[in-house]
């Protein structure tokens, strides 16, 4: 039996519209940028991948599975800037510094068979679905975690059997369904497994693949903006002509100027 609808948008078919990602030139790098100055982390997701896959609707990419979206913008993030990511992590229990190195195709998984089923629980049949950056965007405003967990919950899942079908999933039901959700879009939490080797303690930490890739385009932008700045003053050239420059030409010439 098929889940009921709920409130929220029902992903299973987006990932079929969205084509391959393309990685961001100059220009594209900085209109994302710019354009993530003003917005929340969930935004800034969709506004990295609408600028990959530019043909692509953002309402359609706000209807992917989180899972789905990370997966896209682990693929953006490799064309970018590589297959590896150095990351700094502190030990929860004595503050040392591990210092790594993740392979991001480890993190990269086949997209879900299926995004939404039906479980058991205390009788009742639970439709249940994976949460999307379009639900996100719903509960943000909702309050704490416990509020924003609730509203998600009511977004995402509903009783299709056993009382009156459509009706909001008990409370203490909500264990059981975030499991389900995880087991729906497992690539929705990349999560590390690490040994501290200072006090052997062993603990893990989420791998935030907005945050990161979101931390490297503001780099990037950055030194990009510095580039333009400096070949214009050298040059007279318009931000347009120096973006349209590749990498290499633009650094060739910053070293003619004396300043790269």
């Amino acid at each position: 039996m098929s889940p009921a609808r709920n409130d929220g948008p029902s992903p299973p078919g987006a990932r079929r519209l969205v084509g391959p990602v393309r990685p961001l030139h100059a220009a594209t790098l900085l209109v994302a940028w710019e354009q993530g100055q003003r917005e929340g982390p969930v935004e800034r997701a969709l506004t990295l991948l609408g600028q990959a896959l530019p043909e692509t609707p953002r309402e359609v990419l706000a209807a992917l599975t989180i899972g789905e979206r990370d997966g896209l913008l682990l693929a953006l993030r490799m064309g970018m800037f590589g297959p590896t990511a150095p990351c700094v992590v502190g030990c929860p229990r004595c503050d040392e510094t591990l210092e790594l190195e993740l392979s991001l195709a480890d993190f990269s998984l086949p997209p879900p068979v299926e995004t939404e089923s039906v479980i058991r629980f205390e009788g009742l049949g639970l439709g249940v679905r994976a949460p999307t950056s379009q639900d996100l965007l719903e509960v943000r405003r909702a309050g704490d975690a416990t509020a924003l967990a609730a509203a998600l919950l009511a977004r995402c899942a509903r009783v299709t059997e056993g009382a009156e079908p459509g009706a909001l999933v008990p409370a203490h039901a909500a264990e059981a369904v975030a499991a389900e959700m995880a087991r729906l879009d497992p690539q929705a939490e990349l999560r590390l497994e690490l040994s501290c080797a200072a006090c052997s303690i062993d603990f893990s930490t989420v791998f935030d693949v907005v945050a990161y890739l979101w931390q490297e385009v503001e780099t990037a932008a950055q030194r990009l903006l510095l580039e333009v700045d400096l070949l214009a003053r050298s040059y007279g050239w318009s931000e347009h002509d120096i973006l349209a420059l590749t990498p290499t030409r633009r650094r060739a010439y910053l070293r003619l100027t004396g300043m790269a």
